[in-house]
């Protein structure tokens, strides 16, 4: 089956210019490690093939987003740490996505 071309070139802007970069500085609320799903275990809500290291922040604006760091940054953090966040905010809905998180 083949898409038509109309069908591409309409997902592409959408994708393109659905979305605006922006960053503001946040402040550290919750951290969380999620270890990796173990086999035969009891599956969790959240959990992957993979640990992860989930860090809540809340924004200057009072926007909240989570975001997943590496272990090094997350270990180096504590609640009440001020960082920087890098994201993506849709333009039509308002939904934050891509949390990036850095030092300051």
């Amino acid at each position: 089956m083949r898409i038509p071309r109309s069908v591409i070139l309409i997902l592409v802007a959408t994708l393109t210019f659905g979305c605006t970069k922006k960053s503001q500085r946040a402040v550290v609320i919750a951290m969380e490690h999620i270890p990796a799903r173990v086999e035969g275990a009891e599956y969790k809500e959240r959990q992957t093939d993979r640990d992860r290291w989930l860090v809540k922040v809340e924004m200057e604006s009072g926007r909240k987003a989570e975001a997943d760091v590496d272990e090094a940054l997350w270990q180096s953090l504590k609640v009440g740490d001020r960082v920087h966040a890098e994201y993506s905010e849709g333009n039509y809905t308002g939904t934050t996505w891509v949390v990036e998180l850095r030092k300051p």
